[in-house]
């Protein structure tokens, strides 16, 4: 959070100071404290005048309901979408966890970070009881114990698994290799598939 050097020393990391005399000074702004099937009012107020003695412009009052991450109602589409918390939520991380990286905070910091994801794609994957069922993936950094064990269990319980994952190589980040080693040591070689991006086209090699 940026803060007027006039009035406010920087903020350390984990540090807070009130919106109404430190105002947002960039475009976009997320509320990381908004949980799902929720209604909120926010009201968004212009600031005037110089820092130290801001007063109140023009305000907008926005009611919002977040989605319901699960839907039981027949009339909706059956789709559920979840969304991780990443670089976007950085200042955020940083006032939780005083930017200590999530392997140094442990648990807390990888539920954070996960806002849900994680555990919503083992109980999405939980739901395939065996042979009749199928499963398709499609992702980038396929390294996660959680997720390639819930995939192998799967596996092992008849489900028709098919994975298709990075395996691109890049100067500057490549995941293929990170991915292999976690397949290979997850055993799932046979259902997976790298794909290698390219600008124009996609070709596949397989992983045996």
């Amino acid at each position: 959070m940026k803060t007027f050097p006039d009035t406010q020393p920087p903020l350390s990391p984990g540090g807070d100071a009130s919106s109404h005399e430190q105002p947002y000074q960039s475009f976009q702004w997320a509320d990381y404290s908004a949980k799902p099937d929720h209604h909120y009012t926010y009201t968004i107020i212009a600031m005037q005048g110089r820092p130290g003695a801001l007063e109140d412009g023009p305000k907008l009052t926005l009611d919002v309901t977040t989605e319901a991450e699960w839907s039981d109602d027949p009339e909706r589409e059956p789709h559920s979408v979840f969304f991780n918390r990443a670089a976007i939520a950085s200042q955020e991380y940083a006032r939780r966890f005083q930017n200590k990286s999530p392997d140094e905070v442990g648990s807390p910091a990888f539920d954070w970070l996960s806002r849900g994801l994680a555990e919503a794609v083992v109980s999405f994957i939980g739901e395939a009881k065996g042979a009749g069922f199928g499963l398709r993936v499609a992702i980038y950094e396929f390294q996660l114990p959680l997720i390639l064990d819930a995939l192998r269990a799967a596996a092992d319980r008849g489900v028709d698994v098919k994975v298709v994952f990075d395996a691109i190589e890049n100067a500057t980040q490549t995941p293929v290799e990170p991915n292999e080693e976690a397949i290979a040591t997850a055993k799932l070689g046979a259902f997976c598939t790298g794909v290698l991006r390219t600008a124009r086209s996609c070709t596949t090699s397989s992983l045996c």
